[in-house]
Order: C-alpha cells, then sequence, then structure tokens
C-alpha cells in the first residue's frame, strides 16, 4: 500500500515526546519526521487526492530516505524473489541486405561439432564498415565441461534461446547471398552437421577461409605461432575476446581486412593465387617447428576431421608435432574426429584408436584428445 493511501486511510495523532521535525508543507499533507517511532500526521482528511499528490508522494519517500541514511531506522529489505525463464529474443537477421562478405564464427556445447550453442556474424559492407551480431542457441544437447570452461557458454546461458532449426532457414538465406568467411574450417562443418540433423539443406553457401588468406599475408608466422587467431589477436594487435562467436568472427573479418591491405589484392585474388599454390605443390609436407610448443610429439589423425588430413598435419607441424600414419609405441598423441560407423565393422571405435587403448593398458603414454580440442590447441598457438 502506497504511504499516501495508508495516509489518507487513517487519522493519526503526534506522539507527545521530542521529536526532530523535518516539516514540509506538499498541499493539504504535513510530514513529520520523529525519532522512532515515526509518526505521520494528517491535518485533514480530504474526500479525494490533492493536486501534486504524485510530487508529495515522492516527498515522502525521499523524506524516509534521508532517515534511513542517517542511520536512525534500519531501512527495509527488498523481498527474496524467484528466479524467472525469460524467453531470449529472436534474432533479426537481415536476409535482404548485401554485403561485401560475411564473417561466421561458432562455438559449440560439446565435442560434435553440430552443437552449435552461439552464432556470431561480422557482416563487412563495401566500404569496409563492419555490423557484428551474436546470438545464443539452444543445441539441444548436453554442454560438455571443456567447452563450458572454454566460452563460459553453459545450459543455463542458452535457456529459451531459439533452436537452429528455427533460426537456420533465414540465416541461410542471408549466408547464400555473398561469401562467407571462416576462420579454419570448423564452422562450415558445424552448420553442416546441425543441417543435417535439423534435416535443413546447409548447400549454396559459398565459404572461404582467412586461415589461408592469413598464411599469404603473413608467411613468416608458419611455423612460428601458426595463423590462430590467439597468435594473430598478438601479432596484429586486435581486440577482441577470444571464444565468443561475436568476437571471433569480427576478428576473421579484420583478419581479411588487413591481409588486403598488406597484399594489395582483393580477398578473392588472395584465395585464388593460394588455390593455384595448392595444385602445384603437394600439401601436408610442411616443415614441422623444432621450436614449437608441442615439439617432440608424435601424433596419428584417426575418423573424420572438421579440416581435410593435410590441412591438420600442416597445424601439426606448426606446433613441432610429427605425424605418422600409424600407431606404434613411438606415438605420444592419438587425435580422434568424428567416427563413421558404417567402416568400423561393429566396432564403436577405430582400429587406431583401440591400439592406441592397448598400448596405454602396457603402460605406454599415449593422450587421446578430440579433434575439437586439437583445434583448440592450434588457436593457442
Amino acid at each position: 500500500m502506497g504511504l499516501l493511501n495508508w495516509l489518507f486511510g487513517r487519522k493519526l495523532v503526534a506522539a507527545p515526546e521530542p521529536e526532530r521535525q523535518e516539516p514540509a508543507l506538499l498541499g493539504s499533507v504535513t510530514v513529520t519526521i520523529h525519532a522512532p517511532p515515526i509518526v505521520v500526521k494528517r491535518v485533514e482528511a480530504p474526500e479525494s487526492r490533492p493536486t501534486g499528490w504524485k510530487a508529495a508522494e515522492e516527498e515522502n519517500r525521499a523524506a524516509l530516505r534521508r532517515y534511513y541514511a542517517e542511520g536512525n531506522y534500519p531501512a527495509p529489505t527488498k523481498p527474496e524473489t524467484k528466479a524467472v525463464q525469460i524467453e531470449q529474443p529472436f534474432p533479426v537477421i537481415p536476409v535482404d541486405k548485401d554485403f561485401r562478405f560475411i564473417a561466421l564464427d561458432v562455438e559449440t556445447a560439446n565435442s560434435w561439432s553440430g552443437s552449435i550453442c552461439q552464432i556470431g556474424l561480422a557482416c563487412v559492407s563495401r566500404d569496409g564498415e563492419i555490423t557484428c551480431q551474436s546470438f545464443f542457441v539452444d543445441p539441444e544437447q548436453h554442454f560438455d565441461d571443456f567447452n563450458v570452461r572454454l566460452t563460459g557458454i553453459s545450459a543455463t546461458t542458452v535457456r529459451g534461446a531459439p533452436t537452429f532449426r528455427q533460426i537456420f532457414p533465414g540465416l541461410r538465406e542471408m549466408l547464400k547471398r555473398q561469401p562467407v568467411i571462416q576462420h579454419s574450417t570448423f564452422d562450415s562443418r558445424a552448420i553442416a552437421a546441425a543441417a543435417e540433423n535439423a534435416r535443413q539443406v546447409s548447400a549454396g553457401i559459398h565459404w572461404m577461409d582467412s586461415v589461408q588468406i592469413a598464411r599469404k599475408a603473413w608467411p613468416e608466422f608458419i611455423g612460428n605461432g601458426g595463423h590462430g587467431l590467439s597468435h594473430l589477436k598478438s601479432k596484429l594487435q586486435l581486440d577482441f575476446q577470444h571464444h565468443d562467436a561475436g568476437e571471433d568472427a569480427r576478428a576473421a573479418a579484420q583478419v581479411v581486412l588487413r591481409a588486403e591491405g598488406v597484399l594489395g589484392l582483393p580477398f578473392r585474388d588472395i584465395l585464388q593465387k593460394s588455390a593455384r599454390r595448392k595444385r602445384a605443390v603437394t600439401t601436408g609436407t610442411a616443415e614441422v617447428n623444432t621450436a614449437g610448443r608441442l615439439a617432440g610429439h608424435v601424433a596419428v589423425f584417426t575418423g573424420m576431421l572438421p579440416i581435410t588430413r593435410n590441412a591438420a598435419e600442416d597445424l601439426a607441424a606448426e606446433l613441432g608435432i610429427v605425424t605418422v600414419k600409424a600407431v606404434s609405441k613411438k606415438v605420444t598423441l592419438l587425435i580422434v574426429g568424428d567416427q563413421d560407423p558404417s567402416v568400423l565393422a561393429g566396432h564403436t571405435k577405430s582400429a587406431s584408436h583401440r591400439k592406441a587403448e592397448d598400448l596405454i593398458a602396457q603402460g605406454h603414454d599415449i593422450q587421446i584428445i578430440d579433434a575439437r580440442a586439437f583445434l583448440e590447441l592450434v588457436d593457442r598457438g
């Protein structure tokens, strides 16, 4: 009940004890504040609220706040309230706008590439202006502790967010209208996996890789920190928060624009030169960086990776990892991608995976990590 409602509903008499007064004439109402208890005296009881009653009520509240602030009486505490689930706003996707290119990044809830829980878009206009947008997605999947620690996104974060099947139709129409930049090829694989799971078609999106663009612009980083966003952030002094989809998308867009400035070429021409070079040389044979952070490790890749096998071996070489084709006692790392049940002959794991586990049981020091964790190692340089 408001203070004036209470005031006008009862007739009170001031207490006779000594008082400290702060009178204020408010229409036909006088407020008198005493040392406790507080006594409010009504001069007369009008039949209706006086003119300016809202101002009078606010003055009464202000007087009480001053009184509490002076320590005369404990201020009222705010009652506890229960958390209420609020629907997150449905993302507004500008499907009718054309951009020079769009950089896209996703974060996932677990090691499955299709478990998208956040999508970031950095839309680059013809004059180079970057407009960013990011939104959470309910992956309808469990969250791994590793991913939660990495991104800060949990099941609680995405509660009330739209699902991928709800947002992808509009997103697909937007992406089909212009080139889409991703930093490595994980994002396109994630979109394809999530679309397949939602029984939707992801074909028709023209993907381009900003890692390939960065390699052409800054070849000195090959074998010397690599071209992951974490290393480029340091070397190019990019200002962004890593592992936030919107921030990473913006960083990928900035990498492309910076590379164009360094080489004096538009990104399409940079990638065409890179493609011609790839046709002329064998990939997957990069010289191992003996000073790399993981120098001394010997790795085997198994299963379907988010990127090509040759590209994965090149990234491993930048970290100092030697890659071989088969698991043996010399191997220290097994990097596991998605498995195709049709080639496992009734097993749940590949032959390489099973052999590595046998060697571990015999006492050999082999670490088994998934492909997502490997790419995070690459990003951290």
